[in-house]
């Protein structure tokens, strides 16, 4: 017979917030890129997964495959509104 397990809420990242992943390359040289998916993959230990399509040039990719190492980045709401009137801005008056 099998148990039920009660599953006890969790901190989660949702709704998801755009990200920004920067690394280095081997000559030092930074490099950054936003990305749509970032999600907790483990609570203990604290660990982030993200994804990025690796089926397009991403030098950004390229460099965390290379070094082994990224930063992740969330950006406050301040800079996301500015950000979103910025591309309304674009999208809008400058097509």
């Amino acid at each position: 017979m099998s148990k039920k397990i009660n599953l006890k809420p969790r901190s989660m990242m949702y709704p998801a917030p755009a990200v920004i992943a920067s690394a280095y390359d081997s000559d030092g040289k930074a490099d950054a890129c936003t990305l749509a998916f970032a999600t907790m993959s483990s609570h203990l230990p604290p660990c982030l997964m993200i994804a990025i399509n690796s089926t397009k040039k991403r030098k950004t990719l390229d460099d965390i495959l290379e070094t082994k190492e990224f930063v992740i980045g969330f950006p406050t709401i301040n800079e996301t509104v500015k950000f979103y009137r910025l591309f309304l801005f674009f999208y809008f008056f400058l097509r």
